[in-house]
């Protein structure tokens, strides 16, 4: 059985210990295994991380760090493509990319990031949204004083 992708925001809930790190906790204790894209991984990497916070996740994943091949590549474009050509779908199309060409589900907090890419034959993990977690959707509004 392939394991599952997770995207960038999984590892934030994680590090941060929301209530996301229960799910992926059960699905762990279920026997499933975890991987993520290069992309991800990269994503993750650009943030405020500690050390510590990379060397556990590296450990959750037990280094299965997708490569971002040729194939990839060209699967990305063609999600990209038929997705409208949006430039904020360009990194969720790579990400896709790489789960889709793996036959991989996508555990994501972010499903209407990566909905337009269903069609196309993407597997998200669908019963997870931001609300069902406590998890604001967007950035909370900045304070005005």
């Amino acid at each position: 059985m392939e394991p599952i992708h997770l995207d960038t925001n999984i590892f934030i809930g994680l590090i941060l210990d929301q209530p996301i790190s229960a799910t992926v906790r059960r699905l762990q204790e279920d026997g499933n295994r975890f991987a993520c894209s290069a992309v991800v991984w990269s994503e993750l990497l650009n943030g405020p991380c500690s050390q510590a916070s990379i060397l556990a996740m590296r450990a959750l994943l037990e280094d299965r760090i997708v490569p971002f091949e040729r194939a990839d590549a060209e699967i990305a474009a063609r999600l990209f493509n038929a997705t409208g050509r949006k430039r904020g779908l360009r990194f969720d199309s790579m990400i896709a990319a790489q789960a889709l060409r793996r036959g991989a589900t996508l555990l994501t907090l972010n499903h209407d990031d990566f909905a337009p890419f269903a069609p196309l034959g993407l597997e998200l993990v669908s019963c997870l949204s931001a609300e069902l977690f406590g998890i604001p959707n967007s950035p909370p509004e900045p304070r005005r004083t």
